[in-house]
């Protein structure tokens, strides 16, 4: 298979088998000693939204985790998911308050999606994602 066609679910895979390294320690340890997933959802608890080109996107992140490890933030864009054909500036990609300006070629129907990443440092991470997606509005 080639690989530029399978990168959009290869790049999944880490997390994947380090959230199955996490896991099978419950098996044996103790809730308190077994490692937790961390929480993300952006604030308002959108998932999509319409937006015009060249409108500023704010994008409010709320996470946490269970065993008070230190989370990293990243936020990028999943553009094999999305139908805008270039990249978009991301300002601030690893915090949680952070925004993109919709590009302004971006055109009515396409769509940007953007993917808040959230993983806690800890021996075995555990990563988890919240999802946007904004849809160009027709004029």
């Amino acid at each position: 298979m080639d690989f530029i066609v399978a990168y959009p679910i290869a790049r999944f895979i880490p997390a994947l088998q380090q959230e199955l390294a996490a896991r099978s320690q419950w098996q044996t340890a103790s809730y308190k000693d077994a490692n937790h997933p961390p929480m993300v959802c952006l604030a308002g608890g959108k998932t999509e939204i319409v937006v015009q080109p060249g409108e500023k996107v704010i994008l409010n992140g709320i996470a946490s985790d269970p065993d008070n490890n230190t989370l990293v933030v990243h936020l990028w864009q999943y553009q094999e998911a999305g139908t805008y054909p270039n990249i978009v500036d991301i300002v601030r990609p690893s915090a949680l308050d952070t925004s993109f300006t919709v590009p302004a070629d971006a055109r009515p129907g396409q769509t940007i999606h953007m993917i808040l990443e959230v993983k806690h440092r800890a021996q075995m991470p555990i990563t988890r994602d919240a999802r946007l997606v904004a849809t160009i509005a027709n004029k």
